[in-house]
């Protein structure tokens, strides 16, 4: 029995033919997260051979902890060495292997999107967070340095005495004499 379906990339529109009993090896559960059927995870290495279809993958360390969850349309074309993702979930890993396992699903990106947001609210995984600017090595500003002057309980440095001086004076230290004189 075939399922034909619609996998669109942003280099490509195709149609391919999935195979039912594939799409059934796919979800057969080497595991489960968050109650959905994942298969056993596989050794993230190139060229990986994925099955065709999308849904949503999991990152996992060699503990089997989940440090990414992310969603695609097509596995072979997310699943790349280009994983925007990749550097950082080896750095998560300390050096060991990353695994990857997968749900396959066939539906609407929506739908996707709210199971893999399902999936990082239960996990909470260390890759799925946005970076943020470290505040200490960003050039600082008057908002940000009282943030932390009261996190710190410092009392804000008092605000820095403006002097004024007269144009005569200026000249004067300057070494710069008026005209006519």
């Amino acid at each position: 029995m075939k399922y034909e379906t619609a996998v669109s990339s942003k280099k490509t529109n195709r149609r391919v033919t999935v195979n039912l009993f594939d799409l059934m090896a796919l979800n057969k559960p080497g595991f489960r997260l968050g109650g959905y059927p994942f298969t056993t995870p596989r050794r993230w290495s190139f060229p990986l051979l994925m099955p065709p279809g999308g849904g949503i993958y999991v990152v996992l360390d060699a503990d089997s902890k989940p440090l990414y969850i992310g969603e695609c349309n097509s596995f072979t074309d997310r699943l790349t060495i280009r994983h925007e993702k990749l550097a950082w979930c080896r750095r998560e890993a300390k050096g060991s292997d990353l695994y990857v396992a997968l749900h396959g699903m066939f539906g609407t990106s929506e739908e996707r999107k709210s199971r893999e947001c399902e999936l990082i609210r239960l996990y909470d995984p260390p890759c799925n967070i946005q970076e943020t600017p470290n505040l200490f090595n960003a050039t600082p500003t008057l908002g940000s340095l009282r943030l932390i002057q009261n996190l710190a309980g410092l009392s804000p440095a008092p605000a820095p005495q403006r002097k004024t001086i007269s144009i005569g004076d200026l000249m004067a230290a300057l070494g710069v004499s008026r005209r006519g004189e």
